[in-house]
């Protein structure tokens, strides 16, 4: 999720997981996220929004922090809304 400029969060089973705050944090690795395909991807504040992707990262899991990015895939938005271990993406 990248509702708003600078903030990226990743939801899963385990939480939301906090990747970059506006003027806080960023997690090593931004450089690793993948680009979202236009169609797989959906705005809900200009051109900020959310989709779907599988990222391997390392993580603080006392503060919910994903400390690297280390890589990531994109999938298509239908891969997380079908999976029952994943919550609502919305």
């Amino acid at each position: 999720m990248n509702p708003t400029p600078a903030n990226w969060y990743l939801k899963d089973s385990d939480g939301r997981w906090i990747i970059s705050t506006q003027g806080g944090t960023q997690a090593k690795g931004m450089e690793n996220l993948p680009t979202l395909n236009e169609n797989e991807y959906v705005r809900t504040n200009g051109y900020y929004g959310y989709g779907c992707a599988c990222l391997e990262v390392i993580t603080d899991s006392d503060q919910m922090r994903i400390k690297k990015i280390e890589s990531g895939e994109a999938l298509p938005l239908k891969t997380c809304n079908q999976d029952p271990n994943l919550p609502n993406i919305n």
